[in-house]
């Protein structure tokens, strides 16, 4: 068994006998099978390993990240302005949907984000 804790400037992994740090400024998290995806404060998305090691990042400039999901294959990020980005796990494909900004709240529940007084459905996005 596995452990996983944030805190504002790092990742956690705990398991028996071993842990593992992940320094940076997180805005949110998520899991998935056995990647763990981190939103940095400096506009990154990140692909961890389940002892925090990077498998793969993009860096989006300007982004300040509210929100991540990951439902089927895809990786979901919203940014504070509205900027909507789906990914694959690779990063290689993308694109960017304007959803409009985020005054109040966000947050993902199942395959649905819940923005302000909004539901988008993201099943409904690709890349």
């Amino acid at each position: 068994r596995r452990i996983i804790a944030a805190t504002p400037r790092k990742l956690v992994s705990a398991a028996p006998g071993a842990m593992h740090k992940f320094e940076a400024p997180i805005a949110d998290v998520a899991i998935s099978g056995n990647a763990i995806y981190a939103l940095t404060g400096d506009g990154r998305i990140v692909r961890l390993s389940p002892s925090l090691k990077v498998l793969a990042q993009k860096k989006f400039p300007y982004a300040q990240f509210a929100a991540i999901a990951v439902a089927g294959g895809k990786i979901y990020a919203l940014d504070r302005s509205g900027a909507l980005i789906v990914t694959d796990s690779t990063f290689r494909h993308s694109r960017v949907y304007d959803v409009g900004g985020v005054d109040n709240y966000a947050f993902v529940s199942g395959s649905r984000l819940y923005k302000d007084d909004e539901v988008i459905d993201l099943g409904k996005l690709g890349y």
